[in-house]
């Protein structure tokens, strides 16, 4: 069925910028990877990806391709006995929905669009991300002007969640061991500063560019923009701003939270027209 394929693809495609945020937690010693569940995942990925209108259209070969990618994802999750390698921030975005029962015309949505339109945050962020040079990063500097004590976080909580308890309670729960001392934080940037341009590259060089991602989802028959989901623009903020306290497991947006950089992103990415900028 059409729907089951786009949605499948939409859930493949996350797998680019998933292996991104690993590459990542890998660099700062929070998950290693692991090199058969990568290969699993990353070997057939660009293959499986590449002909996404063939896949809309019911090419037996190209469907074949996108299930052997998701077969393999589910391998490699096997393998690892965790679902590292299959899932980045684009299925936090995914989570927090799930826990809202988001609904677009009185039927619940989809995984696989749930995470497709995750993917398109998941990879706008990391582009972000890669345009800092944090060579130049002054760590002492971003550490004492930015992050706060546990106290004092979870107190924003009522606030970022819309007094939510749900929602409160799990990010209280996973931040409890998520959250990292000044002190912490200051040795992970200070190493993310003197490794940033082999890290920078290897993370470029796995990514596939916003517009692509996009162009490839609505050439799959998935949904592109966020209210094709029901999710509106003031929704998709709100969800930037919880997700990084939602699950205890390192990506891409904790980096941007971490060096103070959030609101520049948000800013960055919804605008007057509540259209979502490059």
């Amino acid at each position: 069925p059409k729907g089951m394929v786009a949605s499948g693809y939409a859930d493949l495609i996350a797998k680019i910028p998933a292996g991104a945020d690993w590459i990542l937690a890998d660099a700062i010693g929070s998950e290693a990877i692991h090199p058969a569940a990568w290969r699993f995942v990353q070997g057939p990925l660009r293959d499986s990806l590449k002909n996404p209108a063939g896949c809309a259209a019911g090419d037996v070969a190209e469907t074949e391709k996108l299930c052997k990618g998701l077969v393999m994802s589910g391998f490699a999750m096997q393998a690892m006995n965790s679902s590292r390698p299959a899932s980045g921030t684009e299925h936090q975005f995914s989570h927090y929905w799930d826990m809202e029962d988001l609904c677009y015309k009185g039927f619940p949505v989809s995984h696989g669009f749930k995470v497709g339109i995750g993917t398109l945050a998941s990879t706008a962020t990391i582009e972000f991300l890669l345009e800092h040079d944090l060579t130049k990063l002054d760590v002492d500097a971003a550490v004492a002007k930015w992050w706060p004590t546990f106290d004092a976080l979870k107190a924003t909580f009522p606030q970022v969640y819309g007094n939510r308890p749900a929602h409160i309670a799990r990010a209280e729960s996973e931040m409890s061991h998520k959250y990292v001392t000044p002190e912490a934080l200051r040795r992970e940037l200070s190493f993310i500063r003197q490794n940033w341009g082999d890290l920078s590259a290897k993370m470029k060089a796995q990514i596939m560019s916003f517009d692509e991602v996009r162009e490839n989802l609505r050439l799959a028959g998935a949904p592109y923009e966020p209210e094709m989901i029901g999710v509106s623009r003031a929704k998709f903020r709100e969800t930037f701003a919880g997700v990084p306290y939602m699950r205890n497991r390192y990506f891409s947006l904790d980096l941007v939270s971490r060096l103070g950089l959030l609101p520049q992103l948000l800013d960055r990415l919804f605008g007057e027209g509540e259209r979502v900028k490059r």
